[in-house]
């Protein structure tokens, strides 16, 4: 069963989805593609990640 996102975080995820979307990086085109896969949930442990490891950013393809 798939866990459901506690809002604040779910809030977080799609602020930070909006943001990375209007930016040109490499990073963003990576979170859009994944949230277009998986929703905000894919993208939220992404940013989970993140935060929990500073060095961690997606690559660009």
């Amino acid at each position: 069963m798939k866990k459901k996102l506690h809002a604040p975080l779910r809030r977080l995820a799609v602020q930070e989805l909006s943001e990375r979307s209007s930016s040109s990086d490499c990073s963003g085109i990576n979170i859009i593609q994944m949230t277009d896969i998986a929703g905000v949930d894919a993208h939220a442990e992404t940013s989970l990640m993140r935060a929990e490891n500073p060095w961690f950013r997606p690559q660009c393809k």
